[in-house]
């Protein structure tokens, strides 16, 4: 979901860039006629019009202003591609699995006291709602936690579940095989001793 509003907003400067350029070249074609009017006014003979004037010298500053506001849209030239790759690395599940391990680290240890009030509010946006519950006994409180913090505990504990599977996985094909090499080589070892199977 962040990914897709990032990658709008970077697909959005373009447009106001074309907006702009749109406006520009409108403004041009005023000031070019409002020129025009001026200089046929002048090769009649006819006086000159104030208001063709004030006109000219609005569209001008106008004119100017979107000049400004375009070379700022045209500031940042990085590739939009380029942009949206390192956005997509950056909320890589990886990426985001170290940095929420750095803030839980922060949050416990090491942390002053400015430290953990930068924190806060970005805890506050990860955790929706906890529920303590009653547990029987002396035994601690249950603790169930809702809210985007949680989604990524449980993405994270699946990842991990699943490291573990396919470790066990390759542990157990590595084991059969060593098996199988020391069946084929005891087999060949009593074929070539006693010249006969058993």
């Amino acid at each position: 979901m962040m990914i897709a509003h990032e990658v709008g907003m970077l697909k959005r400067a373009p447009s106001r860039k074309d907006a702009l350029n749109a406006e520009l070249a409108t403004i041009k074609a005023t000031q070019k006629s409002l020129m025009q009017k001026i200089h046929d006014r002048h090769a009649e003979g006819r006086p000159r019009l104030a208001i063709l004037d004030d006109q000219l010298d609005e569209l001008e500053v106008t004119r100017e202003k979107l000049v400004l506001e375009l070379a700022s849209a045209e500031a940042p030239a990085e590739d939009f591609q380029e942009k949206i790759t390192k956005l997509k690395t950056q909320f890589n599940p990886a990426n985001v699995e170290i940095a929420i391990r750095k803030l839980l680290f922060l949050a416990r240890n090491n942390a002053d006291e400015h430290a953990k009030q930068r924190l806060m509010p970005i805890e506050r946006d990860l955790i929706q709602t906890v529920a303590i519950g009653k547990t029987p006994g002396h035994q601690p409180a249950s603790l169930q936690v809702h809210g985007s913090i949680a989604n990524i505990m449980a993405s994270m504990e699946v990842l991990d579940l699943m490291e573990q599977q396919f470790i066990a996985a390759a542990q157990n094909d590595l084991m059969a095989k060593m098996r199988r090499l020391l069946l084929a080589r005891l087999t060949r070892s009593r074929i070539g001793i006693g010249g006969d199977r058993m």
